[in-house]
């Protein structure tokens, strides 16, 4: 958390076109998890300058709950893959249901209105932007401002989490972030230093059986090799699978002990 409280964005803007020299043996492990320039989308707006800043409102909200409550709500992607999101957290209520979460990644807030419908207390929601809530059980923070809170209490810690199509960008520096070859493993541990002993984890990340690959710069693929570090000090409870593997679930478990 002291990495991520000291985090700058990138020196220079745009991000390059290809891995850096001096960091593409660790960005791709050493080859197992190569960098894949041709027919992949590159990246060179600062998305994390033009995300809407006033998205999460009441209004805004409750809409998207009313849709979902129906099953019509697309979210940011179809509404096939919002009902596989929102039968996941539904089996899993016990574990949401008048707790605190918090939400890694969001543009449009479809994961937290999900969680609000199962039952979740108050949410945290962490994007590089400066988000502004007007909800009154939705609070923003960015992630250096989210690690100074825990930093200063490091007791006040998550019942839960989620995040959704989110970690595979980090550290690509397609959202203004530094380049970072470890940037997605540093948010999976910062994720369990901010979630409570036994305590649920939901995540989905793109997903290739067995292959393992970086879509530069637009975000990473996983297979058995980065999968298992991605994962390490986590509990595998279950994997929901999609007929889009991309858009899996895993749900994950922090040690009670």
């Amino acid at each position: 958390m002291l990495r991520l409280k000291d985090e700058r964005p990138a020196d220079a803007w745009p991000p390059p076109r290809e891995p850096p020299p001096e960091v593409k043996d660790e960005m791709t492990m050493q080859g197992l998890m190569p960098a894949i320039l041709k027919n992949a989308t590159y990246y060179a707006s600062n998305n994390a300058k033009s995300v809407k800043t006033d998205i999460i409102t009441e209004k805004n909200i409750q809409k998207m709950q009313s849709e979902a409550s129906k099953r019509m709500l697309e979210g940011s992607y179809t509404k096939s893959v919002t009902n596989t999101v929102s039968r996941c957290l539904e089996r899993y209520d016990s574990a949401i249901k008048g707790r605190n979460g918090f939400v890694i990644g969001t543009e449009r807030p479809w994961v937290e209105a999900l969680l609000l419908n199962v039952g979740a207390q108050h949410l945290t929601t962490v994007e590089y932007s400066d988000l502004v809530s007007s909800h009154p059980s939705i609070t923003t923070r960015t992630p250096r401002r989210l690690a100074e809170d825990y930093l200063e209490n490091p007791r006040e810690m998550f019942d839960f989490g989620v995040s959704y199509s989110s970690i595979e960008h980090s550290g690509l520096g397609r959202y203004g972030d530094a380049i970072n070859p470890s940037g997605d493993l540093e948010t999976m541990a910062q994720a369990w230093c901010l979630t409570k002993p036994g305590g649920l984890f939901f995540l989905n990340v793109p997903f290739d059986h067995g292959k393992d690959y970086i879509a530069w710069n637009a975000h990473r693929v996983y297979g058995n090799a980065r999968l298992k570090h991605l994962t390490a000090n986590w509990k595998v409870l279950a994997w929901i699978s999609s007929t889009n593997t991309f858009k899996s679930i895993w749900v994950l478990q922090k040690s009670s002990t």
